[in-house]
Order: structure tokens, then sequence, then C-alpha cells
């Protein structure tokens, strides 16, 4: 069977590396030239979990940092420390070098890669030869053609690196926002920061970041840069006839934290198996969904710094992981409630 694969991002080079290892013939087709990926700017953090989905060890100079804890503030007011979070016994990795290694594996295994090869809708004719086309663009280039996208939404991002700070290197920092969040990710020598959020113009993203570079001491070493995430948790259908969608462009990204390179990787193992809806569903689309929701109801909440204090420590954990029942929502608006 012969696979395209649109996208060079974790989601694209997973299905790559996985594809071609089980025996399909693969290409994948990226629109910028090696030497430009990854364009997307990103937090760069991922669980521990993230690796279980590679053959990586954990040990490869991707690797920059080792987390151990999250320091949670709530514009500007600190809330508290926490371990056992989503990202703490997690990295913060060089992505570049990153998905470097994601070609490696993928062309190890026989998958073409095409470099400053865009695709369009307009190129599906020229795709007849693949029994199957993979979407993994991260917004859906063909997908959007012939899936429904009717719920998919993002928001606007801002990232950037930065010195100057004393925020310990196993530490990363999460910044609540009333209708969005920023961080401060350590790798090496530099800053990881960003900004992200619903219904917030460009201008008040960066006036945000501009309070959080001030708040921690830091000094631009870069241009800032722009981009999107998807928010709105997964499309309802990933497959039709011999087009798929896997990654970002599906929505495979945990809304209330933005986190979706652990979600793209896992997608990668599945999005080419015949029963790969049915996997989905089964694994990661009530996670996903329970995430989308959670944001719904945070954002209509005034003072969420309150909110955040009430919950404890496990329970914002599973808020984050999507691994939370209704009943955990209801308890901690209640105790929201009694303190008003």
């Amino acid at each position: 069977m012969k696979i395209a694969v649109i996208g060079a991002g974790p989601a694209g080079l997973s299905t790559a590396y996985n594809a071609s290892k089980d025996g399909f013939d693969v290409v994948l087709y990226e629109a910028d030239l090696l030497e430009k990926v990854p364009s997307k700017p990103c937090g760069e953090a991922i669980p521990k979990e993230a690796l279980y989905y590679t053959p990586f060890k954990g040990d490869e100079d991707f690797i920059l940092n080792r987390i151990k804890q999250v320091r949670f503030y709530w514009e500007g007011e600190f809330i508290r420390e926490i371990k056992n979070f989503p990202l703490a016994e997690g990295f913060i990795i060089d992505k570049k070098k990153f998905l470097r290694a994601l070609i490696e594996l993928a062309e190890s295994e026989g998958a073409k890669i095409i470099f400053g090869k865009r695709i369009t809708i307009r190129d599906l004719p020229n795709l007849e030869k693949f029994d199957m086309i993979i979407d993994a663009s991260g917004i859906g280039v063909i997908a959007q053609h012939f899936l429904d996208y009717k719920n998919y939404r993002r928001i606007p991002v801002l990232q950037a690196y930065a010195k100057g700070s004393d925020i310990p290197e196993d530490t990363i920092v999460f910044w609540g926002l009333a209708r969005g969040y920023a961080w401060v990710f350590p790798r090496g020598d530099l800053y990881n920061i960003g900004v992200g959020g619903v219904n917030y113009s460009p201008q008040e993203l960066r006036r945000i970041l501009e309070e959080l570079i001030s708040h921690f001491n830091l000094k631009l070493v870069t241009n800032i840069r722009g981009s999107s995430v998807s928010v709105g948790g997964p499309i309802k259908r990933l497959v039709t006839n011999r087009i798929r969608v896997v990654g970002e462009a599906a929505g495979m990204v945990m809304p209330p934290t933005g986190e979706g390179i652990r979600y793209a990787l896992i997608g990668g193992q599945i999005v080419y198996k015949d029963d790969y809806e049915e996997i989905f569903n089964k694994t990661l689309r009530k996670k996903l969904e329970r995430g989308a929701f959670l944001l719904r109801i945070v954002l209509k909440i005034p003072n969420k710094g309150r909110l955040a204090r009430k919950a404890s420590d496990e329970l914002l954990y599973r808020f984050f992981e999507g691994d939370f029942r209704l009943t955990d929502v209801l308890k901690v608006l209640v105790k929201y409630i009694s303190i008003k």
C-alpha cells in the first residue's frame, strides 16, 4: 500500500516512521525546506510519557532539561508549586533536533521525505497513485475540504526566547489568564516564553508577554513570533474514503494547556491502521473532548484565580490531563461558589 503524508511535524513524522516500519510505502511532503523545519513556534515541553510513543530513551541530545515541578501563577500572583503535574517528570526539548531525529528514524525505515513541496487541494489529482492520504499539516490543508471542521477552533499564540531569569532549570512556569495562559520554560541557557488566549488581539497578547518578561526579569534575545493552536478538541470524523487526518489538523491538542506533541506521536502510531477511528475513540477522544469541555466552562467563570486556589493538586493534574468526571467539576464549582 502506498501512503502520502502531508506535513513533517511530530504527527507526520511519527506516521511516516511507524507506517514505513510496518511495511508501507510512504512519501511525506513538507512545505518548508529542511533548514526551516520546524517553522511553527512551540513551547517545546513534553511529558515523559510522550517518549513512550517513540524509540527514544530520554538521553538524546534534543533533551535540554528534565522537569520536576511547576510554579503556577494567576495573572502575576503566585498560587502554588506543584509536582506530579502533566509536564512534571517531563522534558524541555530542542524541537528542531527532535524533528531531525524523527526524520532520521523515518528515513531509516524507508520513508521518502520531500522538503519544499507545498501540497494544496489543487494537488489532489497528482496524489491518485496513493492508496491513503494522511493530512498531518496542522491545519487540514486537504482534510478540511472533506471532513467536518465546523467546531475546529484555534487561538493566537506568541512565542520568543529570552535570558536572565533565576527560575530553576527543573521548574516550568504556567501563568493563568482570564482567557488563556502564558509560560516560561527553561531550555539550557535560554527560556522559552509565550502566551496564547481566546479573543485576545495580537496587541493584548504582546502586552501580556511584556508583563511576563518584566515579572521574571527576562531579556528578549529573539523576535516575537506568532502562530495559533487548536483548542476545540478533536473533529468528529477522522477518515473519509482514502483521506485521513491526524495531529493538530484533527484537533489532537489538549485545550486547557495547548499540549499537542504527545498526542501527535500517539496519532502517528495508529492513523494508517484499518481501525484507526475505533482506536482513537477508545483511547484519546474522551480525554480531549473533556479538555475542551473544561475550557468552555472555565472561560465562563469570573475570578478563576480563586478557582485555582481551591482545586487540589491531584484535581488540577486530572483537569489538565482531561482525566476527570463531571462530579469533579461540580465539587470545585460548589467550593468556588461557597466562598464567593
